[in-house]
């Protein structure tokens, strides 16, 4: 089934394609009854080719798609395949009018007892039968023909209509019946298969003679036999206007007395039409030729015909009046007759004056114009008088009542009206003036006559507005054409003159619209109120009259705010300063913002909107004021930025940001912190007799203050009666000034203060032991040279086997050391906390001078020393010489870093050798001499096993953050790192110039070399940009210890230059 159904979609897209050619086709009569058979699907020996009997009898068969047309016309047999009407057929339904009707649909064909499966086409075609009407629109036509309509005329009628199938079952042929040979037939068919009947007139009509005609027209088919349809034609022959009016009397005569009263019926005339309808409808009326003294007299009913009486007669007696009177049909064009009336009016005796106003004015009589600006004495209308009565009936006197207004008789003519006075037309705008004519008889007769005059305006008055100044709001940001007011003035003027026209004088600037005809004013553009709050200008009403008379009034527009402004600070960003240790709460500065809005929407309040670091001890008060909330140490942070937020109160808040960088100014609050020399490292051994201003050491101190509060000074306030000693002030190096002084076994304790430059100037103290313990035979030679030269001999033989045992010892030493290293070279490092710990390494060692003090030192043999350990063991420390070497090849040679490992190369770092710092000799016998003699304990000093010292206060932390720009000449600063400040006393600190300190608030943590930098000069010539140097938590981090206290020599030694520069790092107290 899932590969028929397949076959079935596949026909469905072919058949879709256009290929689809049917394989059974059938015809069938449309009408058949339910059940008719049409034809057997299961027979056909093309398309069930190659297939047995059997093989068809297990066939099925299934019309697809039965809900829908055509299929659903047609059922069949599953087993037999046998195709029948479903429902009845009407072809005309299914087809509508096409000639040839054929309904296409699909059979699934398939075996139930094997695979095969197929969709026959099949093709019915529906024949036509004869069973449909020749059908006219409509049962019965009228048809209006004229009586003067010319022979050959065609009337079209619509045909009936036949649905069979053409052509045989369609209309063929119309007939006529009854039609008298008036009319004759023929039709014409249409490209959609309808007809048109033409009717043609055969012979001409007389409405007079025979008014109408009836008759049938016969549609037939071609079927057998044919079926009719029939149109009953009715004709109507329709009346020309061929008979004009006739009257009954040719002429008409009548006497009438002169008093006959008005609308008296003096006769009536009388025509007659013979045509019909409109054109046998008579009217009357008369000759537009008459004069209009008849017209005046007389009126005629224009359907009737009845001639009445229209005005007084009494002054037309003894006249003959001649009306010409004419009757018309209602044809077109009309038809029309005349006839004439004669009137006679007969006297009857004394009758009163007639009065007639005449006036300037065309049209009526009785009404003129008079103008407002006319002066008195103008000339306003002519009474004319007439009397026919003879005598004193005849003579005739007029008057009048109305003051504004005067008479003046011209004689034999009548009178003229006059203007009395000046007219004000807003005053009284129309004046009633009744004159008064009365005759000398007995008894005198009087007549009156109006008139009525329509004052003139003249444009005397300008327009006044309804107020003297109008108010209007708008909103700012409003839509162009908004409604603002509308101006109203008034004329008390007429017509023209009261007409107002509306117009912009000074200030509107194109900003506003006017509808110049109603006063409408309304925004001409969007406003800004923060740029024009009010604006006042000027509008002019202006009549049309001439010359125009005009007035102006005042508009004030209000611009009401809206929030579209944000609030603005005045400075890009905000730069402020506090000293530190000011108490909370301690005002900084004021931020400002500006909102050009107004009211509630100009209104600023502040707020701190945070920093990108976290929590900073400041805060923004409402009205912009920026205070701390906490005390500040600028120790700790020196500069804090974040971001403080203007908004205003707005319905819809704006809000704008401002960045805000505070700078903690220093106080001089920290006193100097003295790194060199400590209660644990303070002994300087001088071995040598110094030449003068010899250095022999240097102080090292810093202050964690800046500028002036860091800057340092150093001085000898104790220690120096003798002033044998002296320091430099501002770089703390201690020198010999009187070496003359000097004395050998002395220990000098000298009390050096070292105070910063602020105010107050804060200090500290610090003792330096100097120990002076050299050979007097030096002394003797330079303080006692003036001596007796006996002693020249013994002090040069002396002299000589001095050197000669010098020479001996250094050159057993060097031996023994050399040996020493290629040992130690051979085996394998000890492991101490310092074989991961990355440091620095050189390849040449450098000029001791450039660490303990100044190249252009002249001592040749400096010895550093101490007596104090730093666990409180009070032992004089075993003393170790070298010689210095001034060379200046050795002095200006650098150093490089040895390769790194791969580990630290990411970091920046290079690997060291383990440091060996010797340590205090007080395992050996001979700690505190001085004597070449062997301590007894088997061992020499270079066979010291160099072990870890465990103890935490010792242990060496090493930073494993690089910095790019680390050089020596940064190691040491005027201010050291914050991370490094919890150092324990007498332990020397090695800063670290460029640690990046995670501070979310410090964005510029600086470290700058100054004078009073400590350490900048004693290392800056080891510079190297890539190299990371370490921070010292201490010193002694590797302590040499004898083994066993088995030293073989406790004597002094001489060290070369050449040793590694660690060897020379100071760690509590170094013997130089």
């Amino acid at each position: 089934m899932k590969e028929f159904g397949f076959k079935i979609v596949i026909f469905a897209c072919l058949c879709f394609l256009g290929q689809c050619v049917p394989d059974f086709e059938f015809s069938m009569a449309e009408e058949e009854i339910v059940g008719t058979v049409v034809g057997d699907i299961s027979n056909s020996p093309v398309f069930y080719s190659g297939m047995t009997a059997t093989e068809i009898s297990n066939l099925r068969f299934g019309i697809l798609d039965k809900s829908r047309e055509p299929a659903s016309l047609f059922s069949i047999d599953e087993s037999s395949g046998v195709l029948s009407v479903k429902q009845k057929i009407d072809r005309e339904s299914v087809c509508d009018y096409t000639s040839t009707c054929t309904l296409e649909f699909s059979v699934a064909v398939h075996s139930v007892k094997t695979s095969f499966s197929n969709i026959a086409i099949v093709l019915v075609t529906i024949l036509d039968i004869n069973d449909n009407w020749p059908t006219f629109p409509a049962n019965e036509v009228h048809l209006d023909v004229p009586e003067g309509t010319k022979i050959g005329k065609v009337f079209k009628i619509t045909g009936a209509v036949d649905i069979d199938s053409p052509p045989e079952n369609t209309i063929q042929t119309y007939e006529l019946t009854l039609a008298e040979n008036i009319f004759s037939l023929t039709s014409t068919k249409n490209l959609d298969g309808s007809s048109v009947i033409n009717l043609k007139l055969e012979t001409s009509l007389d409405r007079e003679k025979k008014s109408g005609y009836t008759f049938n027209i016969i549609a037939k088919d071609g079927g057998t036999p044919p079926k009719t349809g029939t149109l009953r034609v009715k004709v109507t022959v329709t009346d020309e206007n061929d008979n004009p009016p006739v009257f009954m009397n040719n002429t008409y005569s009548i006497d009438i007395k002169e008093d006959t009263p008005v609308n008296f019926t003096v006769l009536q005339v009388k025509a007659i039409d013979l045509d019909t309808d409109q054109n046998g409808q008579v009217r009357y009326h008369f000759s537009t030729m008459q004069s209009a003294k008849l017209k005046s007299l007389f009126t005629i009913n224009p359907t009737t015909g009845d001639i009445r009486v229209a005005g007084a007669l009494s002054y037309e007696a003894g006249a003959t009046h001649q009306l010409i009177v004419v009757a018309l049909d209602g044809g077109s064009p009309p038809l029309k007759t005349q006839t004439v009336v004669n009137v006679a009016i007969l006297d009857n005796g004394n009758n009163a004056p007639r009065v007639r106003m005449n006036t300037l004015s065309s049209g009526e009589t009785d009404v003129t114009d008079v103008s407002e600006s006319a002066t008195p004495g103008a000339f306003l209308a002519f009474v004319e008088v007439e009397d026919s009565d003879p005598g004193q009936s005849g003579r005739v006197e007029c008057s009048t009542t109305d003051t504004d207004f005067k008479l003046e008789v011209l004689q034999g003519k009548g009178y003229k009206v006059l203007l009395n006075r000046v007219l004000d037309r807003e005053t009284q705008d129309t004046y009633e003036l009744k004159v008064t004519c009365t005759d000398m008889g007995e008894p005198p007769m009087s007549s009156t006559a109006n008139l009525k005059l329509i004052v003139a305006d003249e444009n005397d008055l300008p327009p006044v507005f309804t107020q003297q100044m109008y108010n209007a709001t708008i909103s700012e940001n409003n839509e162009i054409g908004e409604y603002l007011v509308t101006v109203k003035a008034t004329d008390n003027d007429f017509g023209t003159n009261a007409k107002i026209r509306y117009s912009f004088g000074e200030g509107a600037n194109g900003q506003f619209r006017m509808q110049s005809s109603s006063g409408i004013i309304s925004a001409g553009k969007s406003f800004d109120r923060e740029e024009n709050s009010k604006i006042t200008f000027t509008v002019i009403a202006t009549d049309l009259g001439t010359p125009a008379q005009s007035s102006s009034t005042q508009v004030t527009v209000t611009i009401l705010d809206k929030n579209d402004n944000r609030p603005t600070f005045v400075r890009p960003f905000y730069q402020l300063e506090i000293r530190e240790n000011e108490v909370p709460h301690t005002v900084i500065g004021q931020i400002e913002a500006v909102d050009e809005d107004e009211g509630v929407n100009g209104v600023v309040e502040y707020f701190m909107a945070g920093s990108e670091g976290g929590v900073v001890p400041f805060e923004v008060l409402p009205n912009g004021t920026v205070r701390t909330t906490k005390m500040l140490n600028r120790e700790h942070d020196n500069k804090y930025s974040f971001t403080a937020l203007a908004r205003d109160r707005g319905s819809k808040p704006l809000t704008n940001s401002v960045d805000i960088l505070i700078t903690v100014l220093d106080i001089n609050d920290n006193k100097p912190v003295i790194l060199f020399p400590t209660s644990g490292n303070h002994t300087v051994l001088i071995s040598v007799f110094p030449e003068p201003n010899s250095i022999i050491g240097k102080i090292i101190a810093y202050d964690e203050d800046s500028g002036d509060n860091a800057k340092l000074r150093f001085s000898i306030v104790a220690g120096n009666g003798e002033n044998v000693f002296d320091i430099d002030n501002e770089t703390g190096e201690a020198m010999v000034i009187n070496n003359w002084k000097l004395e050998t076994d002395h220990v000098y304790d000298l009390t050096v203060r070292v105070e910063d430059s602020g105010n107050p100037i804060l200090f500290d103290t610090t003792k330096l032991r100097v120990e002076a313990i050299f050979d007097n035979k030096t002394m003797s030679e330079l303080v006692d040279g003036a001596k007796s030269d006996k002693y020249i001999v013994i002090a040069a033989t002396v002299a000589g086997a001095t050197c000669v045992l010098s020479l001996i010892i250094i050159t057993a030493i060097c031996l023994v050391l050399r040996g020493e290293r290629r040992k130690a070279s051979a085996q394998p490092k000890p492991d101490t906390v310092f074989d991961n710990v990355p440091a620095i390494t050189c390849d040449k060692s450098p000029d001791p001078n450039v660490l303990f003090g100044d190249r252009r030192s002249n001592s040749k043999n400096l010895v550093y020393g101490g007596e104090t350990r730093g666990d409180g063991v009070g032992n004089k420390k075993k003393e170790v010489s070298f010689s210095l070497d001034d060379s200046t090849e050795a002095r200006e040679t650098e150093f490089h870093p040895r390769p790194i490992n791969i580990a630290l190369n990411r970091m920046g770092l290079v690997p060291t050798t383990n440091i060996h710092i010797h340590n205090d000799d007080i395992h050996s016998d001979t700690s505190g001499e001085t004597i070449t003699s062997d301590s007894g304990r088997g061992g020499s000093e270079e066979e010291v096993n160099m072990q870890p010292l465990t103890d935490k206060k010792h242990q060496w932390q090493a930073p494993l953050t690089s910095n790019r720009n680390t050089s020596f000449d940064q190691y040491y600063t005027d201010k050291p790192s914050h991370e490094y400040r919890n150092n324990k006393p007498g332990q020397p600190r090695f800063l670290h110039a460029n640690a990046n300190r995670q501070d979310s608030y410090r964005q510029d943590q600086s470290f700058n070399r100054s004078k009073n930098s400590d350490f900048s000069s004693s290392f800056r010539d080891f510079s190297n940009p890539r190299t990371m140097l370490l921070p010292y938590n201490t010193q002694s981090s590797v302590i040499s210890h004898d083994d066993d206290a088995s030293t073989t020599t406790s004597g002094s030694y001489t060290i070369s230059p050449e040793e590694n520069f660690h060897d020379i790092v100071m760690g509590k107290d170094v013997i130089v």
